[in-house]
């Protein structure tokens, strides 16, 4: 749980552009099952 709200914390979500570059460069718009067979994650930067 902690994970997910280190991630969420790092996403600047008043600014849309920026939270979508966030969004795409973290892996969180890949298929969960997807992630598992590519063994990606959700990333923080």
């Amino acid at each position: 749980m902690a994970y997910a709200w280190r991630w969420t914390a790092s996403v600047p979500w008043e600014d849309e552009k920026n939270a979508e570059g966030v969004l795409l460069a973290t892996n969180a718009f890949i298929d969960s099952s997807e992630a598992q067979i590519n063994g990606k994650r959700l990333e923080i930067f």
